[in-house]
């Protein structure tokens, strides 16, 4: 019986992640329909993703509306989830507990070691059901939007594959650094400011991307194959990695 709980359990959490991911693909599918429609214009499996990953680069792009606050809300839902779903196995709301954890074991870089590796593994997780459940749903409302005709962009299969794969990596890898950032800031402050730190940090960075175009963030932005976006999430876990030792040792954690 104690096996079957768990089990329950995490049918019950992925059958609702399923559920906001296809419901996600939904919405941006009928967006881009309305849009395709009115405008007389071709859509591709590239634009479903610009307009939930917001492509800031591409001027040719009209389907976007940064008036809107609902263009946002499709990402900011997926990170959202992320940050809850990757951070569930240290975040504690009793701090004593997390304390006694780190007791057994043995030392703050062992703890912050093992985190991270699940961490690691959970973000993958996170990444893989996102963009397959995106993809399944596109593919089942409108098989044709995986041609490679599109209005607003002409590129080979390899290429769109490789812009594909390249964010797929880019967003798994932020989701993960976010995560390791969280579990620095729950050791020193705690889990609610370790959750708000995870919440409101990547807002902060998504703003600032869709703000500037030059250099890219987190967004959909191709023009440089994410090269840029994997500069960036290294420069971010450099800084994640020194600040965390400096609060380590500010606040004298060592067992």
């Amino acid at each position: 019986m104690n096996k079957i709980f768990p089990n329950g359990k995490k049918l019950f959490e992925y059958s609702f992640y399923i559920m906001i991911f296809a419901l996600i693909g939904i919405n941006v599918i009928r967006n881009l329909s309305n849009h395709a429609g009115n405008q007389s214009v071709f859509i591709n499996i590239l634009d479903v993703f610009s307009l939930l990953f917001i492509n800031t680069q591409n001027p040719n792009i009209d389907y976007i509306d940064f008036r809107s606050p609902t263009t946002l809300l499709g990402m900011f839902t997926v990170i959202f989830i992320g940050t809850v779903y990757t951070s569930s196995h240290f975040i504690k709301f009793n701090k004593p507990y997390l304390y006694m954890t780190l007791i057994r074991y043995g030392n703050v870089k062992s703890y912050i070691r093992k985190m991270s590796r699940i961490s690691f593994k959970r973000s993958l997780k996170f990444s893989f059901l996102l963009y397959g459940i995106l993809l399944i749903t596109v593919f089942i409302m409108d098989k044709h939007i995986f041609s490679l005709h599109s209005s607003y962009s002409s590129y080979t299969a390899i290429t769109i594959l490789t812009f594909l794969l390249g964010h797929f990596f880019a967003f798994f890898l932020f989701i993960f650094s976010i995560n390791r950032m969280m579990i620095y800031v729950s050791l020193v402050k705690g889990s609610v400011p370790a959750i708000m730190a995870g919440l409101i940090v990547p807002l902060i960075l998504i703003m600032a991307d869709i703000t500037q175009t030059a250099f890219n963030f987190i967004l959909f932005d191709y023009e440089f194959f994410f090269v840029d976006s994997l500069l960036f999430i290294t420069l971010l876990n450099c800084l994640i990695s020194i600040l965390g030792k400096i609060l380590i040792k500010k606040y004298n954690l060592y067992f």
